[in-house]
């Protein structure tokens, strides 16, 4: 399972922000971006690690807000790249769509 946590700090508190992530277990990156939000933070592991990660990310300091999206059949761009360029879309995943 993966995760995509988009995360709303406090002005200028970036670094602080990534220093304390790197503590953290199960972020497979972190990217600091601009729009209405300002990191997005990417997990992988069994919901109930994805949970508790969540849940610690959110008690950090400077942390105003977040909002989860879960992905339950995460794939790689690699594979969804070939299988659209060769036409081999697996079924079961369009039909999941």
């Amino acid at each position: 399972m993966r995760a995509y946590i988009l995360v709303d700090i406090q002005p200028g508190r970036e670094s602080d922000i990534l220093t304390h992530l790197a503590t953290v277990e199960g972020i497979v990156y972190a990217d600091v971006v601009h729009g209405a939000f300002d990191l997005v933070v990417v997990l992988e592991g069994d919901p109930e690690t994805i949970d508790k990660t969540i849940m610690r990310i959110r008690r950090l300091p400077y942390v105003k807000k977040t909002e989860s999206m879960l992905s339950f059949h995460p794939t790689s761009w690699e594979e969804l790249s070939y299988e659209l360029s060769s036409g081999t879309m697996a079924k079961s995943r369009v039909e999941r769509t």
